[in-house]
């Protein structure tokens, strides 16, 4: 199998890591959903050693808080990845990032009690392939 390739919007932060991921988590506390801009962030697992930044002269790092540092790109405001300062020797990576598709392993989710209960309803609406199906201008039914 092939490495597995990652970046952010504008490509300023690329990485690559191993062919494998480990534990995947949702987290739904609202510093991740500060930090992504969403209801919820999905991160996976990877050594530190195994990851390899292909380009990162816009990747820039914020600590949020007493036990984690944030990565993000400086240009386009992406967020690339999170560490843990008890985690010495992972990475957690934005699955958002990603430029393939890869296997979900060992899947938790954390702070469910902060999930927003619109995230539910969403899980059973109707979807489509691509925008063929949006309402263009969906505020005309506010009038």
């Amino acid at each position: 199998m092939e490495p597995i390739s990652g970046s952010c919007l504008c490509k300023g932060v690329q990485y690559c890591i191993p062919s494998k991921t480990s534990q995947w988590l949702r987290c739904h506390c609202s510093m991740c959903r500060k930090a992504i801009g969403a209801e919820h962030c999905t991160y996976f697992a990877v050594p530190v050693a195994k990851v390899e930044f292909k380009s990162k002269d816009t990747l820039k790092t914020f600590r949020s808080s007493e036990d984690a540092e944030r990565s993000f790109c400086s240009n386009c405001g992406c967020s690339i990845c999170m560490k843990y300062g008890v985690e010495k020797n992972t990475i957690w990576f934005n699955a958002a990032t990603l430029d393939v598709k890869v296997p979900v392993v060992d899947p938790h989710q954390i702070f469910t009690k902060d999930k927003f209960e619109y995230l539910d309803v969403m899980a059973q609406s109707h979807g489509t392939p691509d925008i063929s199906a949006w309402v263009v201008d969906s505020a005309k039914s506010l009038a």
